[in-house]
């Protein structure tokens, strides 16, 4: 079905579409209708009911990455399959204080093949998620050694996808997400930070979308827990909710780790898939939909 977009629609209109849809919003009115013409146009297709789309969010770091998998039926909302932290690189322990860590293009792509070909892929999903990294951090005018390795990272996991789709051992699409997009799509942020200190302002949003995450695994509106793992983490963050402490494991790291990594991962999977939801809503029933009072 062709997109057809008004030529009355003014800027503010255009700017709120691509808002709902996860595209960027910036530019002249022609541009930005460009824009829309064509990611709506090249939106995914529904996962079926015999074969769901399975989309893997992945929330980056290299000690504190995140990934969430959802499985997301044609008419039901979201499942999570899978939801965990976990560090990919570890410094040296206090039994080997010599060994210094290292982050060369050499280990951190073994690393990123080992992560992929033998946990991430296992979990056979059909579109992958990467969240964009920045270059420079909190607004400085420096690039940080550890954003550099953060960032060559990344582009380690993209090469190594690219090469397993190219040898056809996997098929699937991969995404890259910008944050800035996925924050302020569930929590209005810039209204949060009106008169705080941008410090206490970040912390404050981060403990929002920690709630926001909680408060979706109680009610189950929003999304499934699809099996016992899975309820574990959402305990888990019930037990956060009620202030009681998170016993340790046996390795002496917090079961939990990072709430505000898991809580990026799922949001940002979540988010996705309304924008992909709303670009088929647009191709159906016209972009002016996206522009009714409460839709989300």
């Amino acid at each position: 079905m062709a997109l057809s977009i008004p030529s009355t629609l003014k800027l503010a209109h255009l700017k709120h579409i691509a808002f709902k849809c996860g595209i960027s919003s910036s530019g002249t009115k022609p541009i930005l209708t460009q824009r829309l013409h064509d990611e709506i146009a090249s939106v995914s297709p529904c996962g079926t009911k015999t074969k769901p789309s399975r989309i893997l969010s992945i929330d980056m770091g290299i000690r504190n990455l995140a990934y969430c998998v959802l499985d997301v039926p044609s008419k039901k909302v979201p499942v999570i399959q899978a939801w965990q932290r976990l560090a990919v690189s570890s410094p040296p322990s206090d039994a080997t204080p010599t060994v210094k860590e290292s982050f060369s293009p050499a280990t951190l792509s073994s690393t990123a093949y080992d992560l992929l070909r033998h946990r991430l892929l296992l979990l056979k999903p059909t579109h992958i998620l990467i969240e964009r990294q920045r270059f420079r951090s909190m607004g400085s005018k420096h690039i940080l050694e550890w954003t550099v390795r953060v960032n060559m990272f990344e582009s380690i996991l993209y090469g190594v996808l690219c090469t397993l789709k190219g040898e056809n051992i996997w098929d699937g699409s991969v995404e890259a997400i910008a944050p800035g997009k996925v924050g302020p799509f569930w929590i209005d942020e810039e209204r949060e930070e009106k008169g705080r200190k941008a410090k206490g302002a970040k912390a404050k949003n981060k403990g929002a979308k920690i709630d926001l995450v909680r408060q979706w695994l109680e009610d189950g509106e929003m999304l499934g827990l699809g099996n016992e793992e899975v309820e574990g983490v959402a305990r888990a963050y019930r037990d956060k909710w009620d202030g009681k402490r998170y016993s340790k494991v046996k390795d002496g790291e917090d079961r939990m780790g990072k709430l505000d990594d898991l809580a990026d991962s799922m949001l940002q999977g979540i988010a996705w898939v309304r924008w992909e939801e709303n670009k088929r809503v647009a191709l159906r029933d016209g972009v002016e939909a996206l522009l009714e009072p409460g839709r989300l």
